[in-house]
């Protein structure tokens, strides 16, 4: 049976607009940050019953975070590579896109 997410999965959706705004300009550690956290506790909401590859995905998601948040912290620039996987993979549009999916999964 397929449901629709809870409120606090949409609320997520949220947070990912506010790193759009951040990407309209360049790739940013925050969008980063607040793309794999939504992206992260949506599938925390359900992590007994969504499908595995969200979870891996998600989990990768946290170094991509762990990385973003650690550089800016500290004030140094993490390698270019990192924003250009970090953009493909953890995008605002693709992490909108995962927090419906994990919503209507769950």
């Amino acid at each position: 049976m397929v449901s629709i997410a809870s409120l606090s999965d949409w609320l997520l959706v949220l947070v990912i607009v506010m790193g759009l705004m951040v990407e309209k300009h360049y790739v940013g550690r925050s969008s980063i940050v607040a793309n794999t956290v939504s992206i992260f506790m949506a599938t925390a909401h359900h992590w007994d019953s969504i499908p595995w590859p969200f979870q891996v995905y998600s989990s990768i998601g946290l170094f991509f975070c762990a990385v973003a948040f650690l550089s800016y912290l500290f004030e140094a620039k993490a390698p270019s590579d990192f924003y250009f996987y970090a953009w493909v993979l953890y995008n605002s549009v693709v992490a909108t896109i995962y927090v419906v999916l994990a919503g209507f999964l769950s």
